[in-house]
């Protein structure tokens, strides 16, 4: 890309033109849902800015792709666009003879690798890549990271998981705040069977000793 500068011939002084650009993008699904054999991602082009769209357009890079997560790649021109990939040196290149803006022009094709278990990650990468109309040149680097999703099954048994903590915590919740109405069965105090015994002892000494005196009274007489 370019900045260049004329003079304002009115002012006299120097103004800076636009930059001239053109975006370029790498988009697609980041979830390789379950049972996915491949996953498809879309090179495009956005706003042209300060370069003329109808004009020959091209570019060429690299794409790098993780190897643990895909077996191969296969790319394809959208749009009137040419593109290919060559994965003994991972090269790859695109053209058109009248570029448009806001445009899909190749489509990467990514097989999935057997075997690959749910939370697998790996990246898929554009490096060093040219885009050139033959008067401006722009370079990119643009990179997706993708995820293996968890499959139905293993979903399920985390949901049953969680539902199953849930459930233990919410009972030991209940648990600890349980009050005991119940009523205990209580003994009598030692020291209340000591007072009766004493009482009933006391009583049999006033009977006795009223006795006594009543006995004497009427001998007495």
């Amino acid at each position: 890309s370019y900045a260049a500068t004329t003079e304002d011939p009115t002012t006299g002084s120097d103004t800076e033109e636009k930059t001239a650009n053109i975006e370029f993008n790498l988009t697609g699904d980041t979830t390789i849902k379950e049972g996915t054999k491949t996953v498809t991602l879309t090179i495009s082009l956005g706003a042209f800015t300060e370069v003329e769209e109808g004009q020959p357009l091209g570019f060429e890079g690299k794409l790098i792709y993780d190897k643990e997560l895909f077996t191969g790649a296969n790319v394809e021109g959208l749009n009137g666009w040419s593109a290919s990939y060559d994965s003994s040196t991972n090269a790859i290149i695109g053209d058109v003879g009248a570029a448009k803006s806001n445009t899909q022009i190749a489509q990467i094709t990514l097989t999935v690798a057997d075997g690959v278990t749910s939370g697998t990650t790996g990246k898929v990468e554009l490096q060093n890549i040219l885009l050139t109309d033959d008067t401006n040149d722009f370079t990119f680097n643009k990179e997706l990271t993708l995820s293996v999703a968890q499959t139905s099954e293993e979903q399920n048994t985390i949901e049953t998981l969680n539902e199953v903590e849930n459930t233990a915590s919410t009972n030991k919740t209940t648990n600890n705040n349980v009050t005991d109405n119940t009523t205990a069965k209580t003994s009598i105090p030692k020291t209340g069977v000591k007072g009766i015994a004493i009482i009933t002892v006391l009583i049999v000494l006033i009977v006795a000793i009223a006795s006594l005196v009543r006995y004497k009274t009427i001998k007495l007489k």
